[in-house]
């Protein structure tokens, strides 16, 4: 419960800061279309770094394929395992789309440009500072350790329920 209204947080601001900068969204697609489309950006997806640090990137903005997940959706009590399963997607597709979108518009509507020396966190830091001043640093601040901290103990609880499951087989 407490990661949707961290998540609902995070995006409702995102939300807002795209909403007050709608003028620039216009521009951003654009730069984003021209930028997709680029030669040197159809070279780079050619080349198989680009391939693993997507892959990479994916793999740790939705827990997809790292196993922990999968351990809480076994875990679950549903009427039907489907429903389990399409919650599962559901749950993927909104951190995809829905989280990484507004981050990627918000940080873009910013007018910061990201360098190699500035990416991820630091690059949303100093975009949140330019849009709304010294309190986005500290909102990302404090969101990147909420988050950190929930994931934490959600792994812990999964930990404590494998155990509970080993010992359950071992007993049988």
């Amino acid at each position: 419960m407490t990661k949707y209204i961290m998540g609902g947080a995070y995006v409702s601001v995102a939300l807002v800061l795209v909403v007050l900068n709608i003028k620039m969204m216009p521009r951003i697609f654009g730069l984003i279309l021209e930028s997709a489309f680029d030669f040197r950006a159809i070279f780079a997806g050619i080349v198989s770094s680009a391939l693993m640090h997507g892959i990479k990137r994916g793999l740790y903005s939705n827990e997809a394929g790292m196993g922990s997940a999968p351990n809480a959706a076994a875990s679950a009590s549903t009427s039907h395992p489907v429903k389990q399963g399409l919650l599962q997607m559901l749950s993927t597709f909104i951190v995809t789309f829905g989280i990484c979108t507004v981050t990627a518009l918000m940080t873009l509507s910013s007018g910061v440009i990201p360098t190699p020396d500035k990416q991820g966190a630091p690059f949303v830091n100093e975009a949140m500072e330019a849009l709304v001043g010294p309190i986005g640093p500290i909102f990302i601040t404090t969101a990147l350790t909420l988050f950190a901290f929930t994931t934490i103990v959600g792994n812990l609880l999964l930990c404590r329920l494998q155990l509970k499951v080993f010992k359950w087989l071992k007993e049988t």
